[in-house]
């Protein structure tokens, strides 16, 4: 994950640089620019990392909690029933 954040904030600021071909006269606007851009890649460089982690949180918590309850073994069991019942009709 830190690498694709690193991706995206490094696109951020690049982008954000164009603002010095844009006005190189004018370091206000350049730093307004910048801001901007880099902020931008933040702000999305964060999404990204905070949605990809919080599923990946939300599918170990429900690993454990179905191999705690032993809902894993019913599943597995109901897998094998249908299995069994659909390569015995075949």
């Amino acid at each position: 994950m830190g690498a694709v954040s690193q991706v995206v904030t490094s696109v951020g600021q690049v982008a954000a640089f164009v603002g010095l071909a844009i006005a190189p006269e004018n370091p206000l606007l350049f730093a307004i620019l910048f801001a901007v851009f880099y902020g931008l890649a933040l702000i999305a460089s964060n999404v990204a990392t905070y949605s990809f982690l919080g599923s990946v949180y939300a599918l170990v918590y429900l690993d454990a909690r179905m191999r705690r309850e032993g809902f894993d073994v019913d599943l597995a069991a109901y897998a094998e029933a249908r299995h069994a019942a659909t390569a015995g009709a075949g």
